[in-house]
């Protein structure tokens, strides 16, 4: 039995209707994930074909959530606020596309910068060390 040769072009053929799945990618081929990502590594053209796929099912989900928003927002105006609506798609979208605007799930982050002398550094060093000693005793 022969195995089939790996190329760029059967590699694009693999990745198109994949979802940007890596394991679907590799069936198709056949190839292990640690061949799929050398070769992904190594051709320009072949990421940028994973990548729009990965893309085009970024739109697919944007799409399907934004669309649970509509209909939320139409049920409410429907009913005059009377309802519940599931808002889960709406706090995911805050949470990602409106950081901006100070909606976001993670946590803020500040950045300082500590410089230190050798000296420094030394005399805490030296302190870290007796503490340890002391621990000993």
């Amino acid at each position: 039995m022969s195995i089939a040769r790996l190329t760029v072009e059967r590699f694009k053929k693999a990745i198109e209707g994949s979802s940007g799945i890596k394991s679907v990618i590799c069936a198709r081929m056949p190839c292990d994930s640690n061949t799929l990502n050398k070769w992904l590594g190594d051709h320009k053209s072949l990421r940028r074909a994973y990548d729009d796929e990965c893309d085009k099912m970024l739109g697919v989900a944007h799409s399907v959530v934004t669309g649970n928003i509509q209909v939320a927002l139409d049920e409410l105006q429907e009913d005059g606020h009377k309802g519940q609506v599931d808002s889960s798609d709406a706090k995911w979208y805050l949470s990602k596309k409106g950081k901006a605007h100070g909606f976001g799930d993670e946590p803020a982050v500040q950045v300082t910068q500590n410089v230190l002398t050798l000296a420094e550094f030394n005399r805490r060093a030296e302190d870290r060390l007796r503490q340890v000693a002391e621990l000993d005793d």
